[in-house]
């Protein structure tokens, strides 16, 4: 994890991205931090639903996000994205998960901006689905500028 009080690169997708998008996004997020920072740290944010400030560049948000998707590559990593959300809980209400949510499902045939459609359908804040398969990326979806700023410093907590 980055050292206490780094912040980690957010890349924009736009609201029409695909699972597909994100994909893509996932490599030159990696690539970017391999470029910038000599390492791949196995977390990697997303801000859905924005537009890009260039879009002829790939580089991080300078803004922080009304959105995020957290993506998490490796299973240690998303118990400690796990033990963050959990400390958001008194402010944001239950972290939902994929499993016992039937309010919302992941598509892959939509576009991520769908999956916060089905959030904000069902009053949802933090939605997350997690995978056991070690090479299997977990997903975990925040919804709103409260969420984002309670997740950002809960996992500044639980990583000092």
């Amino acid at each position: 994890m980055p050292p206490n009080g780094e912040t980690l690169p957010v890349f924009a997708l736009d609201a029409s991205g695909g699972w597909n998008d994100l994909r893509d996004a996932i490599s030159g997020n990696a690539n970017y931090q391999v470029t910038v920072r000599g390492a791949i740290i196995p977390l990697l944010l997303f801000a859905p639903l924005t537009t890009p400030d260039n879009l002829d560049a790939w580089a991080p948000m300078r803004a922080t996000p009304e959105n995020l998707l957290v993506v998490s590559i490796a299973r240690k990593v998303d118990a400690m994205v796990l033990r963050a959300l959990a400390q958001t809980e008194a402010e944001l209400g239950p972290v939902r998960h994929a499993a016992t949510c039937p309010a919302v499902r992941l598509n892959l045939a939509l576009p991520l901006a769908d999956v916060y459609t089905q959030m904000t359908a069902a009053g949802i804040l933090v939605f997350t689905n997690t995978q056991t398969n070690p090479d299997a990326p977990s997903f975990f979806f925040l919804r709103g500028p409260a969420a984002v700023l309670a997740f950002d410093r809960e996992l500044r907590h639980v990583t000092s």
